[in-house]
């Protein structure tokens, strides 16, 4: 649907609000809003005094917005007016002593002998709910009109812009303005996630962080120095608008099994180390304990350690507290506390890192211009950054793979690219094997665990099999299942061989299956 119209104004009445925002007429929840419960009781009482008081208080503002042909209106600015006119008037709390203009005046009007008597009286509101109003007040109460601003056919663009530029009640914190750079999607996520277990139960969080966007902006530094972390940013608005482009909803759905799988273990001991500060810190951490396939309570184990006798610990000519300059986040800092976390984590609890090597040196110009078709093919330049950022390790793991040289680390890898060239068959053969994969990408869900970099040199193995035994079609089939219902902490700290030999045995059997049921 279509209209001429940019906007337009119309009246609301509190008992319009309220009926309307029951039956969800108007939305109070769109994703990029603040919470509510924003205003101090001095606010709040003063407000309903305004109503009462019969003063004129800002418009409501409404965006319009048309989903699959259902008409969506959300509440962008004003939510804070309509839920407080609500909440009280439903009972949900009362006038306090610290109202400005307590007394309100009103009028009665009785019949005596046929005659209409009026009367002149007031009212003292303090301590007093809805219920213990005036009929005359709580009618005064109930009718008190509201002007709303409807912005008609907006676009979740459109809705961004408007919810950032009317905050006129109470300024939005740094954190809530960042999130509103997130996008509908991802903001409704972090919205999700914000009510796990881990943060309610497990954690040091505040309550007034769940509403002031504090833990909204701990949730998306979290997703940051997790998968971008070369490319994090010191605004928390900026990483929102970072992740807008460049994550996926399958980033967020694996923070969230880590956050399962710390709920498991945590320990009331060091769930202090866990508050809105650092614990994105933690985080990023625990999820490269992950990939060494240790037992989830030995990185708790660490953690107790790091509490004890870790954090003097000199690594690397440092020590932890020199890293804190002033509670920075630039993005040097955060690197460094990372990376010395993981360090003093892998010393303490004896875990061997793979060696790796920032940037191959590549001398055959075969292998050369065959990386730079390998970056610029389709599959790959759909991969978000996070996986991009190691597509020649993932071209080289491949390579490596497919002349039985498997599981080498970084070293070996450069060792032997000095001394031997890739066959020609080898190179052509491996474009090849990328595209039928992008051909079996498009039939899946592009969110799917499945696509993270670990995996890829291991799918372009399965793709070979496929290839050589004729089965390329029944495989395609195979991995719109497989990839729909992969549990990547199935595989946490599996090597290629191991993770190969997995997926190659499912294939193997849906074959068998495909072939005894056409039988």
């Amino acid at each position: 649907m279509q209209t001429a119209e940019k906007s337009k104004m119309v009246q609301y009445s509190i008992s319009a609000i309220d009926r309307r925002l029951k039956n969800f007429s108007i939305r109070g929840d769109h994703p990029l809003q603040r919470e509510s419960e924003q205003w101090n009781s001095v606010m709040r009482n003063n407000f309903i005094a305004d109503i009462l008081h019969q003063n004129p208080i800002p418009a409501i503002i409404i965006a319009e917005q048309i989903v699959d042909n259902a008409v969506i209106q959300w509440l962008i600015d004003g939510k804070q007016r309509c839920t407080n006119s609500v909440n009280f008037k439903n009972g949900l709390f009362k006038v306090g002593r610290n109202v400005e203009k307590p007394i309100i005046s009103y009028q009665t009007v009785r019949m005596e002998d046929d005659e209409a008597v009026y009367e002149e009286k007031e009212f003292d509101i303090r301590g007093k709910g809805y219920h213990d109003l005036p009929a005359e007040l709580q009618e005064r109460f109930d009718d008190y009109t509201v002007s709303v601003v409807q912005y008609l056919n907006c676009t979740d663009d459109d809705i961004e812009y408007h919810i950032r530029r009317y905050n006129t009640s109470k300024p939005m914190t740094a954190a809530q303005k960042g999130i509103t750079h997130l996008g509908q999607e991802y903001a409704g996520v972090v919205k999700k996630l914000k009510e796990h277990t881990f943060f309610k139960n497990c954690g040091n969080y505040r309550i007034s962080e769940f509403r002031n966007g504090t833990m909204d902006r701990l949730i998306t530094e979290s997703i940051m120095a997790i998968n971008f972390l070369p490319k994090w940013k010191k605004r928390n608005e900026d990483i929102c608008a970072y992740l807008k482009e460049n994550a996926r909803v399958s980033d967020f759905d694996s923070f969230e099994e880590e956050l399962d799988r710390l709920s498991e273990v945590i320990t009331d001991e060091v769930s202090e180390m866990f508050h809105s500060k650092e614990s994105f810190l933690w985080f990023a951490v625990f999820d490269r304990f992950t990939k060494s396939g240790r037992d989830d309570t030995e990185f708790v184990r660490f953690l107790t350690a790091f509490q004890k006798e870790l954090r003097g610990k000199r690594i690397n000519g440092r020590t932890y507290a020199e890293t804190d300059v002033g509670g920075t986040k630039d993005k040097s800092v955060v690197t460094e506390k990372i990376e010395l976390l993981e360090a003093l984590m892998n010393e303490y609890l004896h875990i061997v890192k793979e060696k790796t090597i920032e940037k191959f040196e590549i001398t055959d110009r075969a292998l050369a211009e065959f990386l730079e078709a390998f970056r610029q093919s389709e599959f790959i330049s759909a991969l978000p950054f996070g996986a991009k950022a190691d597509t020649d390790r993932m071209a080289l793991q491949y390579l490596m793979f497919a002349v039985r040289k498997t599981d080498a680390d970084d070293v070996l890898i450069q060792d032997y690219i000095r001394g031997h060239d890739f066959d020609k068959d080898v190179l052509e053969d491996t474009m090849l094997y990328l595209d039928i994969l992008n051909a079996w990408s498009l039939e899946t869900d592009n969110n799917s665990r499945i696509f993270c970099r670990e995996n890829i040199p291991v799918l372009l193995g399965i793709v070979r099999y496929a290839v050589e035994q004729e089965e390329d079609e029944p495989a395609a089939r195979w991995f719109v299942k497989y990839a729909g219902n992969y549990n990547a902490s199935r595989d946490s700290g599996r090597q290629n061989a191991e993770k190969y030999k997995k997926m190659l045995a499912s294939l193997k059997r849906f074959i068998a299956y495909e072939a005894k049921k056409s039988a």
